[in-house]
């Protein structure tokens, strides 16, 4: 008989949440920022949803409460990307310290089982996604991780000015605790001013670009452990996100 899963406590106190990656937390200054959301902005297939879930299975595992809000895909989907991605990662959502609210599984009439998940019927009810976050029985209280899935869904879904209400909502909650926010906004489908208008409920941005068949990133607004970092290089798969340019050298010209 498997032993009973005792859910981890959560750090009393933490400034960063970890990206997951150790070259990427050095240069961010040990993670990403708390009482802040992060903009993961660049187009498809450049890696924006290997990191936001890096730094999700790092938080859930450390203890640190973790919701992962879901316009694109289910929430046992997820679950499984991310038990993939790390295996401890099943011992944190058994010890109660990963939710998922999922917009996505009515809409494709698929199950809607997952213990650790909270269903929305209409993902254009916006009343409805902020409630799940209030009704989440026995999830702990307190700062922790929120992870934005899709935002670029959730506009198409709800429009720009309904999603600008909806995000800040949401992450107001969660940044006023001392919590995080992590927000995946794909390039190409927005307007400047729905960027924009993305951007502005965020801190700073991780932008990530593809030149030729290199892939580069480049941060604003957030504290940096180098100067002036410009773009840097970088490699993904399915596993994983590997800084592999030079802090200060390995730029885009």
């Amino acid at each position: 008989v498997a032993a009973p899963v005792v859910p981890r406590q959560a750090p009393a106190r933490f400034t960063r949440l970890s990206t997951g990656n150790a070259r990427l937390d050095v240069l961010l200054g040990g993670g990403y920022p708390t009482g802040a959301a992060t903009l993961l902005y660049g187009p498809p297939f450049v890696g924006k949803q290997v990191l936001q879930q890096l730094a999700f299975t790092s938080a859930a595992c450390r203890g640190i409460p973790s919701t992962f809000i879901l316009h694109g895909v289910t929430a046992e989907a997820m679950s499984l990307r991310l038990r993939a991605l790390e295996p401890a990662f099943a011992d944190a959502e058994r010890a109660g310290t990963v939710s998922y609210v999922d917009a996505h599984s009515h809409f494709l009439g698929e199950p809607t089982e997952h213990p650790n998940a909270v269903y929305v019927a209409d993902p254009h009810d916006t009343a409805s996604l902020v409630k799940a976050l209030e009704n989440r029985p026995g999830f702990p209280a307190g700062p922790g991780l929120v992870a934005i899935q899709s935002a670029s869904t959730a506009m198409v879904d709800l429009g720009p000015s309904r999603a600008f209400q909806f995000l800040r909502s949401v992450l107001g909650r969660t940044l006023k605790a001392g919590g995080g926010g992590l927000v995946s906004l794909q390039a190409g489908m927005h307007t400047d001013s729905e960027v924009q208008m993305a951007k502005s409920v965020c801190a700073g941005m991780l932008e990530l670009r593809k030149k030729g068949d290199a892939l580069y990133l480049h941060i604003e607004g957030l504290e940096t452990s180098v100067a002036k970092p410009g773009w840097i290089e970088y490699e993904i798969n399915s596993r994983g996100f590997r800084v592999t340019g030079s802090f200060a050298t390995k730029t885009i010209r």
